[in-house]
């Protein structure tokens, strides 16, 4: 049975998009309940799996992580094996932030953070190259951020 979204569920996301660290208090006088419904309403959320987590956002070049890429591999199959196996050496490496599996001239996408390019030529040479699964690799560093968001808008077709 699909979840109905009220516009209190909806306050209760927007709210806390915008800062997840917002306490059970603050959160049940923006939205206009009590605490206790409050925090029985964002559980249920998180039981549902709507809120999947709360996270905190980093400001990377104050933590000297100044080069971004995005890293397109094409594979040699697309078998679920290969891709297992690529998915797992993938996860031991910090230098991957993201890795995204694509339908078309690309089968995954990375997100690769790293301290310079010095680094980035490393992770390609030393740890990216030995993955026999790779039939290509292209790489686009990353030069301006013109848009970020972590804020998504529900929209209305989920109630």
């Amino acid at each position: 049975m699909p979840y109905h979204f009220d516009h209190i569920d909806r306050k209760i996301i927007h709210i806390l998009q915008q800062k997840s660290n917002t306490t059970n208090l603050k959160l049940s006088q923006n939205i206009g309940i009590s605490p206790g419904a409050t925090l029985e309403r964002v559980r249920k959320l998180e039981k549902r799996g709507v809120i999947q987590g709360y996270t905190l956002s980093l400001g990377l070049e104050r933590i000297h992580l100044r080069t971004q890429a995005i890293i397109m591999l094409s594979l040699i199959n697309v078998h679920h094996i290969t891709i297992k196996n690529v998915q797992q050496r993938l996860e031991k490496w910090h230098e991957v932030f993201h890795c995204y599996q694509t339908l078309g001239q690309w089968d995954l996408f990375l997100h690769v953070i790293v301290p310079n390019i010095d680094n980035l030529q490393n992770f390609l040479a030393i740890k990216l190259s030995t993955l026999n699964e790779i039939k290509n690799i292209h790489t686009m560093v990353l030069t301006h951020t013109l848009k970020k968001n972590s804020i998504l808008v529900m929209p209305n077709a989920l109630d």
